[in-house]
């Protein structure tokens, strides 16, 4: 078999097949399965390693924000009322960094989004 054929069949199912058309039919065949089955079975074998640390991330999570509130339940942040790190949209505040404008939000009638828009003062 060529070597340029036999590196299509390593990397593809498609280059085995290609590269099984060029050999006998017995060893074609169990070629074309070979390369079948290492398919599949990569298939397999990928899940079912990259559950392992995804299972470990989400247990070490966790553990490390078991003492933090759900969101919503009482004691969380969310509940509480805006204080002046997050006013309300519309609210006028001063600008960061003490500048000589103000800073707004701006809601998007559309979209529903908001943004800070910071004027100058006249």
């Amino acid at each position: 078999m060529p070597a340029q054929a036999l590196d299509a069949a390593r990397d593809t199912v498609g280059g085995a097949a290609d590269a099984a058309a060029e050999l006998s039919e017995t060893v074609g065949a169990d070629l074309l399965a070979t390369a079948r089955y290492a398919c599949t079975a990569g298939f397999h074998t990928a899940p079912a390693v990259s559950a392992v640390p995804a299972l470990a991330t989400a247990a070490v999570v966790a553990v490390l924000l078991r003492h933090i509130p759900a969101i919503g339940s009482e004691g969380s942040a969310a509940a509480a009322a805006p204080d002046e790190h997050c006013p309300a949209p519309g609210a006028r505040r001063p600008a960061p960094g003490g500048g000589s404008g103000t800073v707004r939000q701006r809601a998007d009638a559309a979209s529903g989004a908001s943004w800070p828009v910071r004027r100058p003062r006249t």
